[in-house]
């Protein structure tokens, strides 16, 4: 009883020394004051205690966190913001511009009392009573702390990061987009034909250099208080070293569209999509034609679990606003070219396919080996020049001279076509002609083109390597028509020159087919040449230096056709480098002319073909359903020729077969998810025992631990699924049924899951983390663009753990 008693009376004393240290401070800290406010040697800055994430206003989950002890850091949201000396608004400070940080040390009546943010100036304070303080919130000198004043807190970003999902605590996504009638017709307050003004404050008065792209993906950081504008950015952090790349300022809520965080459906197999109507109780349709992109938009928030194909769930639906199907613009000869042409040929100008065609002759082959180096480093150059991204390959060889016609069909595997000429070339016998070349070199140029449209903007580069005369085609005007038409670019290659007329006459036949390929292809290219200056009366050779002799078309300057001829001096061979500089001027130019002809379409179409627009059928359905609008359908703004309107829908995937699920993600993103799934599921070498369950295990309570430090919560238990961890450590939902059915606490258990059948899973989900890094590292991966062209990765479900 009496240790019990000493016991509470040194408590006490203790109690009682540090209460009077404290208002020793207290009173020094008021000693110390001046009489204008200013950071004093020992201010500490506020802690963040509660809500520590931006999470959405209508989170439902808002579970209660630990306190959050690190410094309380704001942002001005605004240019010119007000700031005070005093908590009552009565004698100003200076004005303040948009995301300067600063530390908050006080609050009181609406107001922070804040400081500018500088990490260099936090520590602990010089003086007598250092020792009481930890450094993390204090000023290491207060000289050094520039105090600014109070300032209201709706003035300010409470976050560095965007709104959040309470499920993931990710990002959510939002879209710069028309959501409702009035701001269809009102839209030129604020967009100029794709361009959002961005202003640097919530009433819209001054206008940021910078600006946004209608359908470009961006981040919410906050509405202001009427809800009537919001602060978004491209970026999800406020991170300073990323100032140049970031845009931030205020838009209107009604051109701000939540969709959902990454997942969404792909329509480009789909004819049409059903959506269900709750009032009618059916399915009503809209034909894909309708809908402007390739996606709609899934407006959920991830959970652990991927939707199932019976679940239903709302989606956002980019319903195109003009109709542009019979639009036209008039060509140079004054005849129609209609504008839906220019999707195909930007299709077209997508795809490159390489034809090699060979004289087949024995003593030929020798030199046809010589070329091999070339043809391999073909590949080296689509794949990584950044100029090729993007572009669908093949490859394909035909033969002629040897009376045998070797012929592969196309392939997207250039391993194959490299090994099939080679094999040829060596006489290896593992490839035996099973059909006879009759006609020569024209049932080469046949092969070459057996597959394609009668008329076509596909890049069809074929090679010709031969030597001596070759069989002139006894209907060459016909096989040289299709040649153009189907955008043909030939390349003669001569392996050895002499003066002989056998010689001679290959430089001449191949001159004299070029000529009239590319007469074909000038006059079949300007039915769709819209612009005077595009025209080229004939089309010029120009010579590129090289040891050889080396004659290509001078497009896009001086032609429409992209081709040429190579040959040696007289009595010498073709030398490698002559082939591949031949080579990359044709591909290079080719590009190029491409990118030239069809951006006047697009910009012409753009400027002219807009005019003929019509508002969509759906677009119209509800303009006339309207009250208020339902009388000024020929009064709709022309605003922007691929202006979309983005409409909830009702959407269940089973009513959809042909739509595919997944998730757009951003390069960042994808490289996140990879890491994050590579740490989960390690790479084994042999099969996995109890051991390395058990480490495994442990890596798992370790990894909950760390999440749940991180988010100030208890997010994850022991006796919580694999499908927990992954999905709150990556983000992303989990598809896998082994981890959507096992307790992070049975992953160490063999009556569980058996050694071998837990082995086996476990290289099943890394030969999917192998699959994404493949999609992630591949130069033609095809990319995905936003309002900005900014690039997405789509990820198929069935790609994801």
């Amino acid at each position: 009883m009496i240790q019990y008693s000493q016991h509470n009376i040194k408590q006490q004393s203790k109690i009682i020394t540090i209460s009077v240290f404290g208002m020793f401070l207290s009173l020094l800290s008021v000693l110390e004051a001046p009489l204008l406010a200013q950071v004093r040697k020992y201010t500490k800055i506020e802690k963040v205690k509660r809500n520590t994430y931006n999470l959405e206003e209508t989170a439902k989950t808002r579970k209660r966190q630990r306190k959050d002890k690190s410094v309380y850091k704001v942002y001005s949201d605004r240019s010119k913001n007000l700031v005070y000396l005093d908590p009552y608004a009565q004698k100003k400070g200076e004005n303040q511009n948009i995301l300067t940080p600063y530390y908050v040390l006080d609050q009181e009546n609406d107001y922070l009392e804040v400081a500018t943010a500088e990490p260099e100036i936090l520590g602990k304070p010089k003086g007598l009573f250092s020792f009481l303080f930890s450094g993390k919130r204090t000023f290491k000198d207060a000289k050094k702390a520039t105090y600014i004043g109070w300032i209201h807190q709706d003035n300010v970003i409470h976050y560095a990061h965007p709104k959040l999902s309470e499920y993931n605590y990710k990002p959510m996504r939002y879209v710069v987009g028309v959501h409702d009638l009035n701001t269809l017709y009102t839209i030129e307050k604020h967009v100029k034909e794709d361009s959002v003004y961005v202003y640097t404050d919530p009433l819209f008065k001054e206008k940021s250099d910078k600006k946004l792209i209608l359908d470009q993906f961006v981040f919410l950081y906050k509405y202001n208080p009427n809800k009537k504008a919001a602060l978004v950015s491209n970026l999800a952090h406020l991170k300073p070293e990323d100032s140049l790349s970031r845009t931030i300022g205020w838009i209107p809520e009604s051109l701000l569209k939540q969709i959902g965080q990454q997942q969404v459906y792909a329509i480009d197999q789909v004819d049409s999509l059903a959506f269900f109507e709750k009032k009618k109780g059916t399915c009503t349709y809209i034909d894909a034609n309708e809908i402007g992109g390739g996606f709609i938009y899934d407006l959920s928030k991830h959970k652990e679990k991927t939707i199932q194909k019976e679940d239903s769930t709302t989606v956002a639906v980019p319903i195109s606003v003009w109709n542009h199907y019979d639009n036209k613009l008039i060509n140079v000869d004054g005849e129609d070219v209609l504008i839906r042409k220019l999707k195909d040929i930007k299709t077209d100008n997508k795809i490159v396919n390489f034809h090699f065609i060979f004289d087949c002759g024995e003593e030929l082959k020798k030199k046809q080996l010589l070329l091999m180096s070339s043809l391999q480093r073909i590949w080296v150059l689509l794949s990584t020049e950044e100029k090729y991204k993007g572009y669908e390959f093949s490859f394909s060889a035909s033969s002629y001279g040897c009376g045998k016609f070797y012929a592969l069909p196309k392939t997207k595997s250039f391993s194959l076509w490299v090994d099939y000429l080679q094999n040829i070339f060596l006489d290896t016998k593992n490839y035996v002609a099973s059909e006879k070349n009759t006609k020569g070199i024209e049932q080469c140029f046949e092969y070459a083109i057996a597959d394609m449209a009668e008329q076509s903007f596909t890049n069809n580069i074929i090679m010709v390597a031969g030597e001596e005369r070759f069989f002139t085609p006894p209907n060459i005007k016909d096989i040289t028509r299709k040649l153009g038409q189907t955008s043909s670019r030939i390349i003669f290659y001569q392996l050895e020159n002499k003066v002989d007329d056998q010689h001679q006459d290959y430089l001449l036949q191949a001159k004299d087919i070029l000529g009239r390929v590319s007469t074909n292809h000038s006059g079949f290219i300007r039915a769709f040449i819209v612009e005077n200056d595009l025209i080229k009366n004939e089309n010029i050779f120009t010579s590129i230096p090289s040891v050889d002799n080396i004659y290509v078309y001078d497009a896009p300057d001086n032609s429409t056709y992209q081709g040429g001829v190579v040959f040696p001096k007289i009595n010498k061979t073709l030398s490698a480098t002559s082939f591949d500089k031949a080579l990359d001027s044709v591909l290079s130019t080719t590009i190029r002319f491409n990118a030239t002809f069809t951006g006047s379409l697009e910009y012409h179409a753009k400027k002219l073909g807009f005019l003929r627009s019509k508002s969509g059928e759906k677009i119209k359905e509800m303009i006339l359903r309207d009250t208020t609008y339902s009388n000024s359908l020929g009064m709709l703004p022309r605003n922007y020729m691929y202006e979309k309107y983005y409409k909830n829908k009702k959407y269940s995937p089973q009513d959809n077969p042909d739509a595919i699920t997944g998730y757009l993600l951003s390069k960042e993103e994808l490289e996140i998810a990879i890491d994050s799934y590579k740490s989960l599921v390690p790479l084994f070498s042999k099969e996995v025992k109890r051991k390395e369950r058990r480490r495994l295990y442990r890596m798992y309570r370790k990894n909950s631990r760390n999440i749940n430090k991180e988010l100030l919560r208890r997010t994850l238990r022991r006796k919580d699924y694999l499908a927990d961890l992954i999905f709150t450590k990556t983000g992303i939902p989990v598809k896998n049924d082994f981890l959507l059915k096992t307790k992070i606490k049975h992953i160490k258990r063999k009556r569980r899951t058996s050694h071998a059948a837990f082995t086996k899973i476990v290289k099943e989900l890394r030969e999917k983390t192998e699959v994404l890094e493949e999609i992630l590292s591949k130069k033609n991966t095809k990319m995905y663009t936003d309002g900005s062209k900014k690039q997405y990765y789509f990820i198929s479900d069935h790609h994801i753990l």
